[in-house]
């Protein structure tokens, strides 16, 4: 996820800011108040997302694994019909 919106700082910080340094107090603060809840909803959003992720992941939305019983045996033929290999989901077999 982009950071779109950083955070405002410490309230002195923001005061020592070039396009703060003549407002008015009310207005500042409401700028201030707009920058910091514009920046916790994004956090927030990035962390909803992060843990959705992890509770996928955790219910098995991950990498699947495939165990021996779930793989079907797959046989390799020869152009006469005769089986040249035969995979068991394990091994191969050579017969």
């Amino acid at each position: 996820m982009i950071f779109t919106a950083q955070h405002p700082g410490s309230w002195q910080d923001f005061m020592r800011r070039s396009e703060n340094k003549n407002l008015h107090i009310q207005e500042a603060t409401r700028k201030y108040r707009q920058e910091m809840l514009l920046f916790e909803n994004q956090y927030s959003t990035f962390l909803q997302q992060q843990r959705l992720i992890q509770q996928q992941q955790s219910q098995g939305g991950g990498k699947r694994q495939v165990t021996p019983d779930q793989t079907p045996e797959v046989e390799l033929l020869m152009e006469d019909g005769s089986v040249m290999i035969t995979e068991d989901g394990i091994n191969l077999i050579l017969d």
